[in-house]
């Protein structure tokens, strides 16, 4: 069967409710599996998100393909079982979607009438000239005996920013982009959820998932969506979901999670603030009121807390905690593993100790078990790539952040901006985080940041075809 590219992108009130449930199955099931049976959650899991793939592939003949093989890649995003996102063979196996969109692009290629015509665009150069570096690091560390299963691990994860090239050639128009968004969010909104209900049954312990790192990206453009709308119900809407999604940040108990999200507020509201031309008293005084708030709910929260459950212990011990840094064992351990790394990176600063190298601890945790990735992604560069690997990847996110400041400055079109706004306040704010978390370069979701980037370079090209 031969599927057509330009199919049907609207969906009848049906087929919404129709997503809306394949998500509440996949939510509802893992949240019973994994309080009830922890130990089988992973395989019973992928039985079910293998089953809900089917369904979308017969559903899928009347609909645009490449859009849905991107849905199909990023709903695994709502699982918060670990093993989706940690365990190498589970990683491999829930990406068919890449390799069959990869495939798809090919097919597609090779089949056109015209002479073959291969271009890099702007903002493909730094992703490819850093991901054949990092290749190269890989295939010398195997020949330099390094754990064969852990440098493929990294190197896979890290190649997943390669998803620009078929994105892009595949997904062009605006509309397609539109839906993984509104998807996207969809998720977000649900993990959101499962974070709250976590919390609510208990006794679950600290859920420490990457998922909840896009928060940021979705608090941005939601916040840019309430402003900048000109309706009530819509704005209304964006604050319901806002406080849905900012409740969920909190429930994580990621610390660093908390200050991202406050610095992409901040960021919004004083670009809004400015792209209004009409600073008014109102304005600047609820600019102070979303600064100032975080400070007055976390001040005293810490000891207000019952400590009558373990889950409250843990809150109580994460709240009180983001005011004394030096008391907490996983800043110290942090502490300690930046030290080894830089002690690591000064070694070989050029080129870096390579993705064989690891890292054990010492001093805040007894454990001889080596450690490939640590919690910093720029850390993680200088060790592993050195200042060339540094600063390749540096370059491919400097041209990003240009890239989408870019269009937000030129576009007429109020859609864009937004998704631009909120795009860019959501990775500058990653980026902050990546001092304490290695979201940039460890987990499958490179393969959404790489979506990402093929939509501003999507409409940035689109811009330039206008200008001319």
């Amino acid at each position: 069967m031969i599927y057509n590219f330009t199919n049907k992108l609207k969906f009848s009130l049906t087929e919404k409710v129709f997503l809306f449930v394949l998500i509440l199955i996949v939510i509802a099931s893992q949240v019973i599996l994994v309080a009830k049976y922890p130990n089988y959650a992973t395989l019973i899991l992928l039985f079910i998100l293998f089953l809900l793939v089917m369904l979308l592939l017969y559903w899928i003949n009347n609909y645009d393909i490449p859009t849905f093989l991107l849905i199909i890649l990023f709903l695994p995003l709502v699982y918060l079982n670990n093993g989706f996102h940690y365990d190498f063979p589970l990683i491999i196996i829930s990406s068919v979607p890449v390799y069959l969109f990869v495939v798809l692009a090919l097919f597609k290629f090779v089949h056109l009438e015209q002479d073959w015509q291969i271009s890099i665009t702007y903002l493909q150069l730094p992703v490819v000239l850093m991901v054949i570096y990092f290749i190269i690091s890989g295939i010398m560390a195997v020949q330099n005996s390094g754990d064969i299963n852990w440098v493929a691990y990294q190197v896979f994860l890290i190649s997943l920013y390669l998803m620009i090239f078929p994105i892009m050639y595949l997904i062009r128009r605006t509309e397609q982009y539109k839906i993984i968004f509104l998807f996207l969010l969809i998720v977000v909104i649900f993990s959101s959820f499962e974070y709250l209900l976590f919390n609510i049954i208990g006794s679950m312990g600290r859920f420490v998932t990457f998922q909840s790192g896009f928060f940021p990206i979705a608090i941005g453009v939601l916040l840019a969506y309430t402003l900048y709308s000109k309706k009530l119900p819509e704005k209304l809407l964006g604050i319901a979901i806002l406080v849905t999604i900012i409740a969920g940040t909190f429930i994580t108990l990621t610390r660093s999670l908390w200050a991202t999200t406050f610095l992409v507020v901040i960021f919004v509201f004083l670009f809004y603030i400015i792209s209004q031309r009409h600073v008014t008293l109102t304005k600047l005084l609820l600019l102070l009121f979303v600064i100032v708030l975080p400070f007055l709910l976390l001040r005293d929260t810490g000891n207000r807390i019952d400590e009558s459950t373990s889950q409250s212990k843990i809150v109580k011990y994460r709240t009180q905690s983001v005011t004394d840094p030096l008391e907490d064992s996983s800043f110290l351990m942090r502490v300690e593993f930046a030290m080894y790394s830089i002690e690591r990176f000064l070694d070989s600063p050029f080129i870096g100790q390579g993705l064989g190298d690891y890292l054990k601890y010492k001093i805040f945790l007894e454990s001889n078990k080596p450690n490939y990735y640590m919690d910093s992604t720029w850390l993680y560069l200088l060790w592993k790539g050195g200042i060339i690997g540094f600063v390749l990847f540096a370059w491919m996110y400097f041209r990003f952040f240009k890239v989408t400041f870019h269009n937000l400055m030129n576009t007429e079109d109020t859609n864009v901006k937004i998704i631009n706004l909120g795009l860019l306040a959501g990775l500058l704010g990653l980026s902050i985080l990546g001092v304490l978390s290695p979201l940039l370069i460890k987990y499958k979701t490179n393969a959404l940041l790489a979506f990402i980037f093929a939509y501003v370079e999507t409409e940035r090209l689109k811009m330039m075809k206008h200008e001319t």
